[in-house]
């Protein structure tokens, strides 16, 4: 899985600079960090329900 720390870095850094193209730069990442956030959600699910599948 990505390191969301620096992610998140880069994207407050580009938004805070002048023009429009850190800020599409700054879209897109958000774009991954978000889809990034649905998988490790997906994983989570995943795993709670193999956790209680072996535990019946």
């Amino acid at each position: 899985m990505i390191n969301m720390k620096s992610i998140i870095e880069v994207y407050d850094w580009l938004n805070e600079q002048p023009g429009e193209t850190p800020k599409r730069h700054a879209d897109v990442l958000e774009k991954l960090i978000f889809e990034d956030l649905i998988f490790r959600e997906k994983i989570l699910q995943n795993h709670g329900r193999t956790q209680s599948s072996s535990t019946q």
